[in-house]
């Protein structure tokens, strides 16, 4: 299984959690139970004292139930506070996933 394009559109996954050196490795296994590697991910420490981690990752080829059970056994994880999904549309091979009015920072141009 590839996380090459499958379905529609792309799943984002935003996890936050305690800053703890085995989260992350977590929830990188849950998709690699499925075959699947990120087609991104940023993770960075938030809050004060760098006190919470937040982790950004995306897949294509995924269902719609594919990403709501995934995200459920995501906020299984110990030390996940909380998780959030989105869907959006994919990119067009080997082009930008921004719309053409868009810049890099978000802003119009």
């Amino acid at each position: 299984m590839s996380s090459f394009y499958r379905g529609g559109f792309t799943a984002c996954f935003s996890v936050q959690s305690a800053v703890d050196p085995g989260v992350l490795p977590r929830i990188l296994a849950e998709f690699g139970k499925l075959g699947l590697t990120p087609l991104r991910l940023t993770c960075s420490q938030l809050g004060e004292r760098a006190a919470e981690m937040h982790a950004d990752l995306q897949f294509n080829g995924l269902s719609s139930d594919q990403v709501a059970a995934a995200a459920n056994r995501l906020r299984r994880i110990v030390a996940v506070d909380s998780v959030l999904t989105y869907e959006k549309p994919l990119a067009e091979p080997g082009g930008s996933a921004l719309p053409a009015n868009t810049s890099q920072t978000g802003k119009a141009r």
